[in-house]
């Protein structure tokens, strides 16, 4: 159990988390009327983003952790484990909404405006109540939703994964390919600026967490491993990723030029193209992290690697950070205004983001009693990390 966690995967919910920060907050900007350049994303070079990395990621280490077959089972404390966190999160939900309520009595109309949240600020304690019950909420917070869900939904198919994968994998291709045709089937609620239902249509975001635990149950991250760092075949395999990667960019540029219309990329349900480019994208990374694995230790690479990785491991706390920074960075881009604000707010807000995951590293160091060892080493694998999964 000890020895369960793959730092590439933290390294991977680290990069999604900082870019889906960035996301977020160009956004928000554009939102609000900037029309300058932004700053590029994964979803400028396809049709997927970052948050389909955080979901599989977060699957994955839970698949490897608790799921493998090659581990005895401990669902018991599987399903305690994701249970708490389930309610944590909602709780840290709450306690957000509490947050961003209160920064928009810094500019309630610009931000009303913004958002189209015209009743937020009357009934307050009617949103609390949504946000409570899984309905409403707030832009960044309705994925969460999502997640607490999937979280809930991902107990006892911990136990089915144990006992019965190839089941398993029937339910979460069922629920896909429902969504696909039935894409209105969504809990009422979601953004309050929507359509009154999910956006992040549940039964087929579950491909990605759910898909993730099946993914790390049959440790199929040491797969990929073994292919990418084969003498004879990794750089042909490695090359045909990155080859496949490079393609839906294309054919993305080419989309954003006007030149034609690519279908069934929608991002709500997952559609077929999108959940293509989002595993292509994100079996590229990893292979290419295992490839090149020795470049930790190059010294221009090797801090931003650590960081990253830290980033990642506190990575349910640090997307909570990340929501109140987006919000609290269109605020200092309402004031400042400007290409040179929109770039300079961007850098400050990764700062801060990653000086929030040191701090949580610190923390929970001091609170395990092994502060003395934190080291620049990204690689810590204790039992105490397994509640990051």
């Amino acid at each position: 159990m000890n020895n369960a966690r793959v730092d590439q995967l933290d390294f991977l919910r680290g990069f999604a988390l900082l870019t889906i920060t960035l996301n977020h907050y160009s956004w928000f900007v554009t939102r609000a009327g900037y029309a300058g350049p932004a700053i590029p994303n994964i979803r400028s070079l396809g049709f997927s983003d970052s948050a389909p990395i955080f979901f599989i990621t977060s699957g994955f280490l839970i698949g490897i952790i608790y799921c493998a077959a090659t581990r005895p089972p401990d669902l018991i404390k599987v399903s305690a484990t994701l249970f708490n966190r389930a309610v944590q999160l909602l709780a840290m939900n709450c306690v957000l909404f509490v947050i961003v309520l209160a920064m928009f009595s810094l500019a309630p109309v610009q931000l009303e405006q913004i958002f189209n949240l015209h009743s937020l600020q009357s009934e307050p304690y009617h949103w609390a109540y949504e946000v409570l019950a899984l309905g409403y909420n707030l832009p960044l917070l309705d994925i969460l939703n999502v997640y607490i869900l999937l979280l809930l939904v991902a107990i006892p198919f911990a136990w089915l994964v144990r006992s019965r994968p190839k089941q398993g994998m029937v339910l979460v291709a069922a629920a896909y390919v429902f969504a696909q045709f039935f894409p209105h089937f969504a809990p009422r609620g979601g953004d309050l600026g929507g359509q009154g239902a999910w956006f992040f249509n549940p039964l087929a975001w579950s491909v990605f967490l759910l898909g993730g635990m099946l993914a790390g149950r049959f440790q199929l991250h040491e797969r990929i491993r073994a292919l990418a760092v084969a003498e004879k075949g990794g750089r042909k395999f490695v090359g045909a990723l990155v080859s496949m990667f490079l393609a839906f960019a294309f054919v993305r540029v080419l989309a954003d030029l006007g030149e034609f219309d690519v279908p069934l990329t929608g991002k709500g349900t997952v559609q077929p193209l999108s959940l293509a480019n989002a595993l292509v994208t994100f079996v590229t990374l990893l292979a290419l992290l295992f490839r090149y694995d020795r470049l930790r230790t190059w010294a221009p690479w090797r801090f931003t690697y650590a960081t990253l990785v830290m980033v990642g491991k506190h990575s349910l706390h640090s997307f909570m950070a990340s929501v109140a920074l987006s919000y609290g960075m269109l605020l200092a881009w309402l004031q400042i205004g400007g290409t040179i604000g929109y770039v300079t707010i961007a850098a400050a807000g990764m700062a801060a983001l990653i000086i929030f995951g040191a701090v949580l590293e610190v923390l929970k160091a001091a609170r395990t009693g092994k502060l003395q060892m934190v080291r620049r080493d990204p690689v810590d694998i204790s039992a105490a990390q397994e509640v990051s999964a």
